[in-house]
């Protein structure tokens, strides 16, 4: 009787366990959970803009690796104007006013195998600032840090004995 009793407090217990979380998990639904993104819907936000990056047929006839091709990181600048594209050993921008203008930024000459680290800030008045860090190693097979500041046409680099890992822009 002892273990009928253990065996049906224990089944009654498991019962109760998924009744409830399933009581949660329903809960959280939301009131359209018959609602979808199907293209026949569209898209809950419509974009402003759309740009092309890069022409990915034209790129690939020309032998380029996707690797190399595809940007690592992509920032909006702070004011949504422009993008900034961290691709292997470079940063490139170019203003949505005209997108076909992309100009090379910061380029880390010694580091073609790494993508850059980039932060991006601007002030109230325009004043655009860019970090962009790269790790590599030298012709001595020693690993060298660099990263390089650029603030509206001015850039000024470092390089260090540590790697970077990572980079945050105080105002």
């Amino acid at each position: 009787m002892h273990n009928f009793l253990q065996g049906t407090l224990k089944h009654y217990g498991i019962f109760v366990f998924l009744l409830v979380h399933t009581a949660v998990i329903l809960a959280m639904e939301s009131p359209n959970h018959h609602r979808s993104l199907s293209p026949k819907q569209g898209l809950p936000l419509k974009p402003d803009q759309i740009v092309q990056i890069f022409d990915s047929k034209k790129e690939v006839k020309k032998g380029i690796l996707w690797d190399d091709l595809i940007p690592k990181n992509i920032i909006i600048t702070p004011d949504g104007k422009g993008l900034i594209l961290a691709k292997r050993g470079k940063v490139e921008g170019f203003s949505f006013d005209d997108p076909s203008n992309v100009k090379i930024i910061i380029e880390h000459p010694k580091a073609k195998k790494s993508f850059p680290i980039i932060a991006v800030s601007q002030k109230k008045d325009g004043l655009l600032t860019i970090i962009s860090a790269s790790n590599y190693k030298n012709e001595n097979n020693e690993h060298v840090a660099e990263y390089i500041l650029f603030c509206n046409e001015w850039t000024t680099g470092k390089k260090l004995d540590k790697p970077i890992q990572a980079l945050s822009r105080d105002s």
